[in-house]
């Protein structure tokens, strides 16, 4: 379980709340996750990152999804 932290529940709430239509809510919750994930683990902040860049485009906002 050492795996399982406080970005992976944000990452998880996030999924959550995007599939639910809470685009804003979901955008804070991978952002969370973003900011709180461990080094070692690339390959998830990267999918993060995408599902944040997916859920920012959704919502309209181009110019964030670029900085993302």
């Amino acid at each position: 379980m050492f795996f399982y932290t406080e970005a992976s529940l944000a990452h998880e709430t996030a999924v959550a709340l995007r599939d639910l239509g809470g685009l804003q809510g979901a955008e804070q919750q991978f952002n969370r996750s973003v900011r709180t994930r461990r080094a070692q683990f690339v390959r998830t902040y990267s999918v993060t990152l995408g599902y944040m860049g997916a859920v920012q485009a959704q919502q309209g906002h181009l110019d964030t999804v670029c900085d993302t």
